[in-house]
C-alpha cells in the first residue's frame, strides 16, 4: 500500500511556481528487503530505491531519470492476489529504462495487465518543450488516462482520485501547503509533515467495502497517511520539486530496511531538462548534518537535518528471548541433577517418601533410596546446597537482568505501536517486580535464609503470572496479521498452563501429604518452565528491535522542556515497525512522526 499526492502544472505563471511537487509514501512490510534511493550501479542516469525480494530483484516503486522520466507505482488493495503473477515494481523500473514515451508506455502495460496483481501507474516525461503526466490502473479503465489539466491529483490503493478519507484528508493538507508560497526547504518539511499524519480516518466505508477479508486492526491502520502496524508499515517519504526553470529539488529520506544510511549528490541534467538535481539524504539521530560534496549544478547542497532516520533491525536481540529461555531451564535442570547426584533431594519420579531415615549409605552417581519430605525436589530445595547452590544463584542473578532487558524492550516495542497505556506501564513494573523476585529466591537459599527466600517467590511467581497475562492482552492490541493472532493465541495456552501449574502447587504445598508435596514441586516446575517459554517467544517480535527502540521508551518518559514539547505518540518506521517517540516543535504538526527540526535541519536539495 502506499500514498501519493501530486500538483501538476506544466506552465506555471509564476516565476517561483513549481512544475511539479510530489510527495510519496511507500508502505510495505518490513522484513521485505530493500535498497536505499541511489543510483543504479555504474547507471548515473536513474535514481531510485530497489526491492530485492527473491524473484523480485530490480523492481521500484517510484524512480526519475536524467532523461526526465518519471514513474511512481501503487498497489491496489484487493484480498486476493495471484503468487504466480509477475512483479509490479517492474512497470516502474521498465519506464525509467525504456525509450517510449509516457502514453505510449502505458498503452503497452494496458496489453499485459492481465499478468500483475492490481496496480495504479503514473508515468511522466519532463522535457524542455512539454511535460506529459498519464494515469494507468489494472482495476479501471482499459486504456491510459492523459492528464492534460494541471491539478492536484490524489492516488492512494485505489483508482485515481477515489474519495477514500485518508486520501481526501491528506489531499486538502496537501492543497493547503502547495498554495503557499514557502522556500524550497519550508515546503519540503510541510509535505513531510503531512506524509507522517499517522490521523486514522474511520470509518471508511469505501476502503472497507475494497478490503472485505482483511482484519479490523489492519484497515484501522490502512485509514491514516502514515502507516503505522507491528509487521507493515510506511517505510519511505519521498518529497520531489521540479521548478519553473526545469531544475529538481529532491529530498528522497529513504531510511530502508537493512541499509546503511547514505547521502548522494547527482546532477541529472539532460537536453530535455537543463538542469534536474537530485539528493538522496539521511541524518541519523542525534548526529551533526552530514556534510556533502557539491554539486556544479547545485549550488551547496547540504543535509540539512532530520527528516528522516536510518533505522536498522538490531536483529541480536533476537537471541535474548531464546537465550533467557534457554540458559535458565538448561540451568536449573542441570541444578536439579546435580542435587539428585549429591543425595541432597530425591529424584523427580520418585513417589515414595518415609516419616524418617535411617542413615545410609552414599553411593556416589546415584539418587537417594530413602526419601523424606525434606528430600522433595521443590526447585529451591535443589538450590539450597553447595555445590548447586552456586550455580543457583547465578542462575537467578543473570536471569533476572535478561528478564528487566526483556521487559525494556518489550515496553518500547509497545510504545513504538503507539500503545503505551496503563496496560504496557503494568507489565513492564511486573516484569522487574518478577526480576527482582529471582535475585531473592536465587541468593537467599531456602534452607539458609527463609524468610527472605519467601519473600522473594511471593514476589516472582504472582508477578510472573501477571506478566504474561498482561503481556497476552497487550500482543491482541498490536496484532495485526494472522501470524500475530497465532502468536497472541499460543501465549494465552501458555499463561493458562503457567495460572493452573502454579494454583495446583500452592494448594498442594500447604497440605502434609507427601504425595501432594511431590505434585506440589512437580507443578512448580511446570510453571516456570513454561514461564521461560512463555519469555522466549518475545523472540518472534525482537527481530524488529531497532538502534531507535531503547529511545522510544526513555523518550516516553522525559518531561516538558523549554521550548519544546515531549511525549505525543509519534513514531520513525523501522520498516517493524520500527517506530519511536520524537521531539515536536512547539509550531510541529502534531501528527508527525519524525523528529521536527527547524528549517535548516530539513534533508533536502
Amino acid at each position: 500500500m502506499c500514498i501519493i499526492f501530486l500538483k501538476f502544472d506544466p506552465r506555471p505563471a509564476s516565476k517561483n511556481a513549481y512544475r511539479l511537487i510530489l510527495a510519496a509514501n511507500r508502505d510495505e512490510v518490513y522484513s521485505r528487503p530493500s535498497k536505499a534511493a541511489d543510483f543504479w550501479g555504474s547507471n548515473n542516469e536513474i535514481l531510485s530505491g530497489l526491492d530485492l525480494e527473491e524473484g523480485k530483484e530490480g523492481g521500484s516503486w517510484l524512480g526519475i531519470s536524467k532523461r526526465g522520466k518519471l514513474a511512481a507505482l501503487t498497489n491496489y488493495l484487493e484480498t486476493r492476489q495471484n503468487p504466480e503473477a509477475q512483479g509490479r515494481g517492474f512497470l516502474v523500473s521498465n519506464y525509467l529504462t525504456d525509450n517510449l514515451d509516457s502514453l505510449a508506455y502505458l498503452r503497452k502495460v494496458s496489453s499485459e495487465a492481465h499478468l500483475y496483481n492490481g496496480f495504479n501507474l503514473l508515468t511522466a516525461d519532463f522535457r524542455a518543450n512539454e511535460d506529459t503526466l498519464c494515469y494507468y490502473g489494472n482495476k479501471g479503465s482499459s486504456e491510459p488516462i492523459h492528464l492534460k489539466a494541471a491539478g492536484i491529483y490524489g492516488l492512494s490503493n485505489s483508482l485515481l482520485e477515489t474519495p477514500w478519507r485518508k486520501l481526501q484528508h491528506g489531499k486538502r493538507l496537501f492543497s493547503s501547503v502547495v498554495n503557499k508560497t514557502l522556500p524550497p526547504d519550508g515546503l519540503v518539511q510541510e509535505l513531510l509533515n503531512i506524509l507522517n499524519n499517522e490521523e486514522l480516518n474511520t470509518p471508511d466505508p469505501a476502503q472497507e467495502s475494497q478490503g472485505v477479508g482483511y482484519s479490523n486492526a489492519m484497515l484501522q491502520a490502512l485509514s491514516a497517511v502514515c502507516v503505522r502496524s507491528p509487521g507493515y508499515g510506511t517505510r519511505t517519504n519521498t518529497v520531489i520539486l521540479i521548478d519553473r526553470e526545469g531544475n529538481g529539488v529532491a529530498g528522497l529520506k529513504a531510511w530502508i530496511w537493512r541499509s546503511e544510511g547514505r547521502s548522494s549528490v547527482a546532477s541529472l541534467s539532460s537536453s530535455h531538462v537543463p538542469s534536474l538535481c537530485v539528493l538522496a539524504c539521511q541524518c541519523p539521530l542525534a548526529i551533526p548534518p552530514v556534510s556533502l560534496p557539491a554539486s556544479p549544478l547545485c549550488s551547496s547542497p547540504s543535509c540539512l537535518g532530520q527528516t528522516g532516520l536510518t533505522v536498522r533491525p538490531m536483529t541480536a536481540w533476537i537471541i535474548l528471548p531464546v537465550s533467557l529461555a534457554a540458559f535458565c531451564i538448561t540451568g536449573i535442570w542441570i541444578v536439579y541433577a546435580m542435587a539428585v547426584m549429591n543425595h541432597h533431594v530425591c529424584p523427580v519420579e520418585n513417589w515414595s517418601y518415609n516419616v524418617t531415615c535411617t542413615e545410609e549409605t552414599a553411593k556416589p552417581g546415584f539418587p537417594k533410596t530413602c526419601c523424606t519430605i525434606q528430600d522433595i525436589p521443590l526447585i529451591s530445595k535443589c538450590g539450597s546446597y553447595p555445590p548447586e547452590s552456586c550455580l543457583f544463584s547465578l542462575i537467578g542473578n543473570v536471569g533476572a537482568f535478561m528478564v528487566v532487558l526483556v521487559c525494556l524492550l518489550r515496553y518500547a516495542q509497545i510504545i513504538e505501536h503507539r500503545n503505551h497505556c496503563w496496560l504496557n506501564t503494568s507489565g513492564l513494573v511486573s516484569g522487574c517486580t518478577n526480576a527482582v523476585g529471582l535475585v531473592m529466591v536465587g541468593n537467599f537459599q531456602v534452607d539458609h535464609a527463609k524468610t527472605l527466600h519467601y519473600v522473594g517467590a511471593g514476589a516472582a511467581f504472582p508477578a510472573g503470572i501477571l506478566f504474561v497475562c498482561l503481556q497476552c492482552l497487550l500482543t491482541y492490541r498490536v496484532a495485526v496479521t494472522a501470524l500475530d493472532y497465532w502468536m497472541a493465541h499460543m501465549r494465552v495456552a501458555l499463561a493458562i498452563g503457567a495460572l493452573i501449574a502454579l494454583v495446583l502447587s500452592g494448594i498442594f504445598f500447604i497440605h502434609e501429604s507427601f504425595v501432594l508435596q511431590h505434585a506440589a514441586a512437580i507443578c512448580e516446575w511446570v510453571f516456570t518452565v513454561v514461564i521461560l517459554v512463555f519469555y522466549g517467544t518475545f523472540t518472534y517480535e525482537f527481530g524488529t528491535v531497532t538502534t531507535e527502540t531503547m529511545l522510544a521508551g526513555l523518550q516516553r518518559n522525559l518531561s516538558h522542556g523549554p521550548g519544546v514539547m515531549i511525549g505525543d505518540d509519534v513514531q520513525v518506521d523501522t520498516l517493524g515497525g520500527a517506530s519511536t517517540k520524537g521531539l515536536k516543535s512547539p509550531g510541529g504538526s502534531s501528527t508527525s512522526t519524525h523528529l521536527n527540526c527547524t528549517p535548516e535541519n530539513i534533508a533536502m536539495l
